[in-house]
């Protein structure tokens, strides 16, 4: 699952890539709440690339391992470089800090376990049943 944790980070950068060029060409500053929406994008085509490679829907156990991946790579995406951003300013009070990294990770984690477990066996099976035909 390692493999759909790197796609999904590099669709999460490439989204990123995006937003930064629209930013510079147009002056058009992308909500933040649309970093959710690029998540959902990766975690699908995530799965579908593994529909594509396996033919089949995700077992269990790998559900759980798929989540896992989107989620690190959300959390480096999205909450990594505030968390240290946060612990080195100078004059930062580190337990406020940590209470919000451990918040922000928290829920990061409940967006990707709900998008994971809610969406994904449904797309999947879609996916399944249009790679068939």
């Amino acid at each position: 699952m390692t493999t759909y944790g790197i796609q999904c980070f590099a669709v999460l950068i490439a989204y990123l890539a995006v937003v930064v060029v629209t930013r510079l060409l147009f002056g058009i500053q992308a909500p933040r709440a649309l970093s959710v929406a690029a998540l959902f994008g990766a975690i699908h085509f995530c799965a579908w690339r593994f529909v594509k490679v396996t033919g089949r829907d995700l077992l269990p156990n790998e559900r759980w391992r798929f989540m896992l991946a989107c989620f690190v790579a959300y959390w480096v995406f999205d909450d990594l470089l505030p968390l240290a951003r946060g612990l080195m300013a100078e004059g930062a009070n580190l337990f406020r800090e940590v209470v919000i990294g451990v918040v922000a990770t928290l829920v990061g984690l409940v967006i990707v376990a709900i998008i994971v477990y809610v969406t994904v066996p449904w797309a999947t099976r879609l996916y399944a049943r249009r790679s068939v035909a």
